[in-house]
């Protein structure tokens, strides 16, 4: 069993170790912007690992579908790592990210208003023409309208 004098040794040897041995720092979100400025792959790999949990969280809470949320995710940080360099403040790196993922969603949800205002929206269901057509309708133009829903384009 060891003495307290040879746990003290033990104990000040290690603290003279170098600060190798010790766990680095994560680094911060300005020094991960700049090294991503610099080329630094695995910097911008950091920044998708740090903010992709809040990015789709909180794409979830505004459009809903699970295909959506990584579609659009996958378009903000390829935004925000093509426009990196017109970040002013590379510490305002999350407020700057949360920015362009509120920007893309309201697009997105413009761009979808609109194709649905025109009819040119695929992810609903169309109307059937048997669903829409007059009630007072007989069952014989019922049946052909059916067949004609049954043709292909």
């Amino acid at each position: 069993m060891a003495s307290v004098v040879q746990l003290r040794e033990v104990a000040a040897a290690r603290a003279r170790e170098p600060e190798a041995r010790k766990a680095p720092e994560p680094l911060s979100d300005e020094e991960l912007v700049l090294r991503a400025l610099e080329g630094d792959r695995s910097a911008e790999g950091a920044l998708v690992q740090r903010h992709a949990r809040d990015v789709a969280r909180i794409a979830s809470r505004l459009l809903g579908s699970q295909d959506e949320v990584e579609d659009l995710s996958q378009d903000v940080f390829l935004a925000a790592f093509e426009g990196l360099g017109r970040l002013s403040k590379p510490a305002a790196f999350r407020g700057w990210l949360l920015r362009i993922l509120i920007n893309k969603t309201r697009m997105r949800i413009r761009k979808k208003r609109m194709l649905r205002l025109l009819g040119l929206d695929r992810t609903t269901p169309d109307a059937t023409l048997e669903a829409i057509a007059d009630t007072g309708l007989g069952a014989d133009a019922r049946v052909e309208l059916a067949e004609i829903e049954r043709v292909p384009v």
